[in-house]
């Protein structure tokens, strides 16, 4: 889950330096959680650098009014998070 420390790496990164959108910034960061993991699979946003930037940029885009704009820019990124990201299941068979 988003974490008061994820809302503050976001506003570092994006040189957000006011507290009073941070609500607004934690919700989008959730949806952009959500969103990322609906098209990647689950993972820890914590321990995946790659999934974290792609919920970083995706809020980016949706702080800025342009998400419309985020999955043509990112799709190269997106399709390879989700290949990295797959859980491949052995069953035996050749």
């Amino acid at each position: 889950m988003i974490e008061q420390k994820h809302v503050q790496e976001f506003k570092s990164r994006n040189r957000i330096f006011y507290d009073m959108e941070d609500t607004r910034l934690q919700t989008d960061l959730e949806f952009s959680y959500r969103d990322i993991q609906d098209k990647c699979g689950v993972f820890d946003i914590n321990e995946s650098i790659k999934g974290r930037e792609l919920v970083y940029e995706r809020t980016r885009y949706v702080f800025n009014d342009c998400l419309e704009d985020f999955y043509n820019n990112f799709i190269s990124d997106i399709v390879q998070f989700q290949l990295t990201n797959m859980e491949v299941i052995e069953d035996g068979t050749i």
